[in-house]
């Protein structure tokens, strides 16, 4: 094997791995978000339910399109009682994590999701929320009415401890998500499941109110991620090309066993120019 082709099989494995790098780069883009009003839920409030408009994420949020949103939103609910957001034509740049950061009233900075907020959201949005609670203790969640879309925000903030008891509706709420995270409930043991923060800000990097998302269980590498993966493919191939040459040049494997140890070949330590 000549240096002339493993130079140019090096050289094709750069391009390729700055091909794929580029083209992650360019299917993520800048994640945008756009409030608009929820008026399957009886208009726009301080909290959710929120209907937005997503832009850019590279997955499909979980229910889009569901539940009184318009084809290509989709309903969320605030993690932090503080922090102003507008409906209209402004658009949010959106980052995504495990926690709430920059606004809020307790909890600390940054403050990770609780496990009972995830079970609730992905119980609302898989359509299941009536049907659970009144499995639970008998109460009434009515999905598209304004008063248990404010109830479900209230059993949110109270579990981020952003206000304080829940009452009513919002109470029932917050008791069917401790019992669902006890030992021995259905979410025992998930954690936050596929549950996510939006973190809001807009260009200048000025906080907003964050906001839930649920991200598919199957979704696209994120670019940064991809990229490594493709230098360690990179590495592999050039791992490979050095044991090639190794063998070519010695015409016998790389290590050979002599006895109980293992004499090397010390090649990979000495330049293929040589």
């Amino acid at each position: 094997m000549s240096r002339r082709w493993i130079a140019a099989r090096l050289g094709r494995l750069c391009i390729m791995g700055a091909a794929i790098a580029a083209g992650d780069a360019a299917l993520a883009g800048p994640e945008r978000l756009r409030l608009t009003d929820a008026s399957a839920w009886g208009g726009f409030f301080a909290g959710g339910p929120y209907e937005v408009q997503p832009t850019n994420f590279g997955f499909a949020p979980g229910g889009v399109g569901q539940h009184g949103a318009n084809a290509g939103h989709f309903i969320t609910f605030a993690v932090e009682a503080s922090g102003d957001l507008w409906e209209g034509p402004f658009q949010y740049q959106v980052g995504f994590s495990e926690a709430a950061v920059g606004n809020g009233v307790g909890g600390g900075n940054p403050d990770e999701l609780d496990d009972r907020t995830a079970y609730l959201y992905t119980t609302f949005l898989s359509g299941q929320l009536t049907a659970k609670l009144a499995s639970f203790n008998g109460s009434n969640f009515a999905y598209g009415q304004a008063a248990s879309g404010s109830a479900l925000q209230d059993a949110i903030w109270n579990i981020e401890q952003e206000i304080g008891n829940a009452v009513g509706l919002a109470a029932s709420l917050v008791a069917l998500a401790d019992a669902a995270v006890a030992n021995g409930g259905e979410w025992f043991g998930k954690g936050i499941g596929d549950v996510l923060v939006m973190n809001i800000t807009d260009a200048g990097g000025y906080a907003f109110q964050d906001l839930l998302v649920l991200r598919p269980t199957q979704v696209p590498l994120p670019a940064p991620l991809a990229s490594g993966l493709v230098g360690v493919v990179g590495m592999m191939g050039w791992t490979r090309l050095r044991r090639l040459s190794c063998q070519k040049r010695h015409a016998r494997p790389r290590e050979e066993v002599v006895g109980k140890r293992s004499r090397r070949c010390t090649c990979s330590a000495q330049s293929l120019h040589t």
